[in-house]
């Protein structure tokens, strides 16, 4: 009574009346300990408000003795304009946000793991140097021994599975990157001692000078397969030597011309080139690690395609594990490093079509284009820097797992962008349906200078944001029991829904004939040979409302599954669901999931 009092004083402050209630109300005298007397003041009190004020607001009163929610709903009036009245005055300042993980400086033992994963000397066909060499000791640093690692017969690739014996049908959902490296090959050895190559994936003109290790084959007998053979990419010598054209800039180098400088000297120079190991087909590597840069939070370096998103991966199941109780119940988490991208994807295909994932989320970098110095005139998407991670749309990419990780990360107020895609996302997502799995796939990743050159550049903001909006995600699908538990496959669209003991299809008009059974209180639709009971409903709407939401969204999704069966109340009556039927359906439904529900 006293809030609902106090929230109508403050509704017109200069009004006589009010004022005059409020100087009645807060000059009363103390209430006697009599309880005859307290019920005499107060019946006194609300009769000169009665006269004073009319019989609205008396009545008003009264009905609020009666009626406890909307006393609560007062007492949040009144301090909702307490509070707002407080910052006015300034009496007390706001709380200041923590910051987030992305809005802060990167640890340096968190900078120094990103460090040793890009510096891995894994270029195509030789990925264990990462997967094997680098990764697994890192996992097994913090990851429990439950975990199992999954390699392949004739790859480097890797997956590290958190439940590799689960047998209740939990959504697999595999994080991906690829830990395969672009990489220049030696091609020709000459007699004058150049080791000629080839630039791959590299424009030429951005090798010139570059320092790089050359991985050739160690003499039998060697501690270490490999020797790494230090060199300098050249291509002219000089520029006295250059032709007038590529002094100007109107032509340009090719690849053909890019060769090794060794500083081999003296007689037999190609004889000292393979004394030293080196054949065709050798693999070259730019000799650049990453460091930090001038501007806050970023950094640069060689090779960030991939091995960020192989760190994004790492990262993110460290941070599972240091959880207190992670959330997997329904989740099985499965982070893959991939081979074979930069040459096709074809080392993700593999993984896909062995491990059979029900989601596949790409890690992959992207391109910072408000900072590019050409192509803006095609107006490309505008992704920029420290703007958060970017979230792929077209190609393959599920609008529905877009959708969950937009939800996860907006609810986290992690920062990300949207990227367009053509035909090709460029990604490992694309292996979610070239290698002919069945699963939903999308592609996320962080905004890069300079790619594919000595001195790719990002910013750790980026790379820790996309890092915590999939661990949001993950714990999203992990409370979403229709879409884990019962094991609902996510597509663009409902399909179908596929639960661990009911398989439902929507029916077509002409094909098929749905049956619907009641049979002691027990409502039970068939189709085919499978079988919904309504307790499956009734747990799927139970989990819809049990994270906080409306039991309005319960209802909308019992009215959404009825839609996309054909329920009828006969054996034998027209496919199209009736509305009465329909809402007699629904408030079966209802009544029974009332019953086990809050």
């Amino acid at each position: 009574l006293k809030c609902v009092l106090r929230t109508y004083l403050y509704i017109r402050p200069d009004s006589t009346r009010v004022f005059y209630l409020r100087r009645a109300w807060c000059h009363q005298p103390q209430l006697r300990k009599s309880r005859s007397e307290t019920r005499r003041r107060h019946t006194t009190t609300m009769h000169g408000l009665s006269r004073r004020m009319g019989t609205t607001l008396v009545s008003a009163v009264r009905q609020c003795q009666s009626n406890v929610r909307l006393g609560a709903a007062a007492f949040q009036m009144r301090q909702i304009r307490t509070c707002s009245v407080q910052r006015e005055n300034n009496a007390t300042p706001a709380e200041e946000v923590p910051p987030y993980p992305w809005t802060t400086r990167m640890s340096d033992d968190q900078f120094r793991r990103m460090h040793d994963i890009l510096a891995a000397p894994s270029p195509v066909n030789y990925e264990s140097a990462m997967t094997e060499g680098v990764l697994v000791p890192m996992f097994k640093e913090f990851a429990p021994q439950s975990w199992a690692y999954h390699r392949c017969t004739g790859n480097a690739g890797l997956v590290v599975d958190t439940d590799p014996h689960d047998t209740t049908g939990k959504l697999k959902v595999m994080i991906c990157g690829h830990a395969d490296k672009i990489r220049m090959q030696v091609r020709h050895i000459t007699a004058d001692g150049k080791v000629y190559i080839d630039t791959d994936s590299f424009l030429p003109a951005t090798l010139l000078g570059n320092q790089v290790q050359c991985f050739s084959r160690s003499p039998p007998g060697a501690d270490a397969p490999f020797t790494r053979i230090p060199a300098t990419v050249e291509a002219l010598g000089a520029i006295h030597f250059a032709p007038a054209a590529l002094r100007t800039g109107d032509k340009g180098i090719t690849k053909n011309q890019m060769f090794l400088e060794l500083g081999l000297h003296g007689d037999k120079r190609k004889e000292q080139a393979e004394a030293l190991g080196i054949t065709a087909g050798d693999p070259v590597l730019l000799d650049r690690p990453i460091s930090r840069c001038v501007a806050p939070d970023t950094f640069s370096g060689a090779y960030l395609d991939n091995g960020l998103g192989c760190f994004v991966a790492e990262e993110m199941a460290r941070i599972l594990v240091g959880e207190a109780s992670p959330a997997l119940d329904n989740v099985r988490l499965m982070f893959a490093f991939a081979s074979h991208e930069e040459i096709g994807r074809f080392g993700s295909r593999v993984l896909v079509e062995k491990h059979r994932p029900d989601v596949l989320v790409a890690v992959d970098v992207n391109h910072d284009y408000e900072a590019a110095p050409i192509g803006k005139e095609d107006k490309p998407p505008p992704l920029e820097l420290g703007k958060g991670f970017t979230l792929g749309h077209g190609s393959i990419c599920s609008p529905r797992i877009n959708s969950l990780i937009a939800e996860a990360a907006t609810s986290a107020n992690v920062p990300f962008q949207h990227d367009v895609r053509g035909t090709d996302t460029g990604t490992d997502a694309m292996a979610g349906v070239l290698s002919g799995a069945d699963c939903a796939a999308t592609s996320v990743g962080f905004p890069i200078r300079n790619m594919h050159t000595v001195s790719e550049l990002a910013h750790t903001g980026d790379v820790l944001a996309c890092m915590h909006a999939l661990v949001c995600t993950r714990a999203l699908l992990n409370r979403n029991r229709c879409l884990c538990h019962a094991r609902c496959r996510i597509h663009t669209y409902t399909h179908h829904i596929h639960m661990s003991h009911a398989h439902i299809q929507p029916t077509h008009t002409h094909t098929h004939q749905t049956h619907t059974l009641l049979e002691h209180s027990r409502l039970t639709v068939k189709y085919p040979e499978h079988m919904l009971p309504i307790e499956t409903l009734c747990d799927v709407l139970h989990e819809i409302s049990s994270d906080g939401s409306y039991v309005f969204s319960a209802l909308t999704a019992a009215m959404q599954i009825i839609s996309c069966f054909c329920v009828t109340k006969y054996l034998h009556t027209r496919p199209c669901v009736p509305e009465v039927t329909r809402y007699k359906l629904l408030a079966l439904i209802v009544n029974r999931w009332r019953l086990s529900s809050p």
